[in-house]
């Protein structure tokens, strides 16, 4: 989950205040995030992320039913956050998203989850291989992880300022759109 995170940015957990480029204090947030939440307020951190990944960590610390995490599943999925409504009883806009989440825990999403269907397998796919072997392995990934970021980001953008630019990159999306 750090490795995929290290590629354009740095992984740690909580928020960070540093100086934005117009010497302006600003506060950050990882992409890496945590299960500890509720739904409303991981869909609504979502907003406006077009590509980066988002890891969830800590599966097991997911606030509602494991069993019930279906619909939440599927909120992420979408790509938008839920419709809300203001006292005047106007919609509130929401932001989208477009994302690929990698899930970190103990256990299986799938397994524990009582929806069992189609639609749900088609959105999860699970990787049930351990990759560390000791904590103090996991935490030198995480050291080695958090020094060398944002590496790719620089690379994908050269790369398509070399194929064409913005050109370039328009065919590519609609080619997979198709």
């Amino acid at each position: 989950a750090w490795a995929a995170l290290s590629c354009y940015g740095e992984p740690y957990t909580g928020k960070k205040v540093a100086l934005d480029p117009y010497g302006e204090q600003k506060e950050y947030r990882s992409l890496l995030r945590s299960w500890n939440t509720t739904s409303n307020a991981l869909l609504a951190n979502c907003a406006g992320n077009h590509g980066a990944v988002i890891v969830l960590d800590e599966l097991g610390k997911y606030r509602g039913k494991i069993q019930d995490i279906g619909p939440v599943i599927y909120s992420l999925s979408d790509g938008d956050d839920k419709d809300r409504m203001t006292k005047e009883l106007k919609t509130v806009a929401s932001e989208s998203y477009d994302t690929t989440f990698i899930s970190a825990g103990e256990f299986s999403l799938l397994e524990h989850c009582s929806d069992k269907s189609e639609g749900l397998q088609n959105r999860v796919f699970e990787i049930n291989k351990r990759f560390t072997r000791s904590g103090t392995e996991a935490d030198y990934i995480k050291a080695v992880c958090s020094k060398n970021n944002g590496w790719a980001a620089p690379m994908v953008a050269q790369f398509i300022l070399d194929n064409g630019g913005l050109k370039y990159a328009k065919s590519i999306y609609r080619k997979h759109q198709k």
